[in-house]
């Protein structure tokens, strides 16, 4: 059983709606209550990066679109605006299995079924290496959110690829009544000292905004 998600990927459906009904990002992350400062050193690239072939990233990234690159350095970041999560059986979208569901939170879940893929039962000790949990002045400083919580997963080497993708980090944040915020940064272990001075910046590309006006997003035809 995995986690899906109905993600609205940023820069899909801000050029989706452009397109159709001629509201630009902005407008777009406004209905949803959220801002959008990127740091400048991130670039998009645009491509799809299915990961169907690694098991770990499998779990973790599955399929992403728009990946976002910083230059001289062997990274990939994806930012995701995530509309709807749900427990699901591949093939029977109807059903769940609920023995396979690690925490009914499905963030939580994520979380624990990734850790899992990565390194298998790990007790408490292992886990509080691995998770960053933000305190809750942090979390509305930073944030303005509900929760948020990074975590890192070391992936084995692969000597097939042109690049070493040794590590991959998470942040999940959320407020209630909006979407959740997935940021997944995968990186070599060359890029590891500039990931670890900047993702900080990386992870606060998004902000909850306090006012959320619904008759806003069903103008727009998001609700």
């Amino acid at each position: 059983m995995k986690l899906l998600f109905s993600s609205c990927l940023l820069f899909l459906v801000s050029i989706t709606l452009t397109q159709e009904k001629k509201y630009s990002m902005d407008e777009y992350l406004d209905s949803l209550g959220l801002e959008f400062n990127p740091p400048k050193f991130l670039k998009i690239q645009g491509s799809t990066d299915c990961y169907d072939d690694d098991k770990i990233l499998k779990q973790v990234l599955s399929c992403q679109i728009n990946r976002f690159e910083i230059n001289n350095q062997e990274s990939r970041v994806y930012l995701q605006v995530v509309s709807y999560l749900s427990y699901n059986v591949p093939g029977d979208p109807l059903n769940f299995d609920k023995t396979k569901i690690l925490d009914p939170d499905p963030l939580i879940h994520k979380l624990k079924t990734d850790l899992k893929s990565a390194y298998g039962e790990i007790n408490s000790e292992k886990f509080n290496q691995l998770v960053e949990r933000y305190n809750n002045q942090q979390i509305k400083k930073l944030f303005n959110a509900d929760m948020a919580i990074n975590y890192k997963i070391k992936l084995p080497k692969n000597e097939s690829s042109p690049v070493d993708y040794t590590n991959v980090d998470v942040f999940m944040m959320r407020k209630d009544g909006r979407p959740a915020i997935i940021i997944s940064i995968l990186y070599s272990d060359r890029a590891k000292p500039f990931i670890k001075m900047n993702k900080k910046h990386i992870n606060q590309s998004f902000k909850y905004k306090e006012s959320l006006y619904v008759s806003d997003c069903r103008q727009m035809g998001i609700l």
